[in-house]
């Protein structure tokens, strides 16, 4: 067999190129989509939410690992869409929804995220054997994690990122809810203990 310089520099190129584009799909992090204002609860799929606010930049997610599959689902702090029409950044203090089939889930992990690359920016995975982490999605009900906030801080020549849970009253999180979501009512949350003061 007879190989060519020109050939082999092809062959080789090609194997770069896909060397690079795995490379850069494998920094990215992909959302789940997050429910719309109008949509309505359905009955034969389970939702998880959190009451999120976050300043400074960068975009926030929580990562959500199904227990018995090992699949990891990301929610969003805020809906990407949201980001298009925001002048500046902003503190956002509101309920985000996603979709998931019933079972049994941890919240595995929190990240940050360039929202116009979807490139990963910083990833923390929390210990499997934290307690409070695990929890079960039922059909046609919400979980309910808990109100986290998601904060950028400059220091020096790093940035410095964290997120923190924080109170929220049953009154607080009904308002969220009413403005974000108006067809998903409280009934029809399940709270993860300790999440409503």
């Amino acid at each position: 067999m007879h190989i060519t310089t020109s050939s082999f520099l092809l062959s080789t190129a090609r194997k770069y190129l896909l060397a690079v584009i795995v490379l850069v799909l494998s920094g990215c992090v992909t959302l789940e989509p997050v429910l719309q204002v109008a949509d309505k609860p359905k009955s034969d799929v389970g939702y998880v939410a959190g009451a999120f606010v976050f300043s400074g930049g960068g975009s926030y997610a929580l990562g959500v690992t199904n227990v018995n599959g090992g699949e990891e689902f990301v929610l969003p702090f805020i809906d990407p869409a949201v980001y298009k029409t925001m002048t500046r950044v902003a503190q956002l203090d509101r309920v985000t929804m996603i979709q998931l089939p019933p079972g049994r889930y941890r919240v595995s992990s929190w990240l940050i995220y360039d929202y116009l690359t979807k490139e990963k920016v910083a990833k923390k995975t929390l210990p499997e054997n934290e307690r409070g982490l695990e929890f079960t999605v039922t059909p046609g009900r919400v979980r309910y994690l808990g109100k986290f906030s998601g904060m950028t801080t400059p220091s020096g020549f790093r940035t410095q990122f964290r997120v923190e849970s924080q109170r929220i009253t049953a009154k607080d999180l009904s308002l969220l809810l009413e403005v974000s979501y108006p067809n998903f009512t409280m009934d029809l949350l399940d709270a993860q203990p300790g999440s409503v003061y």
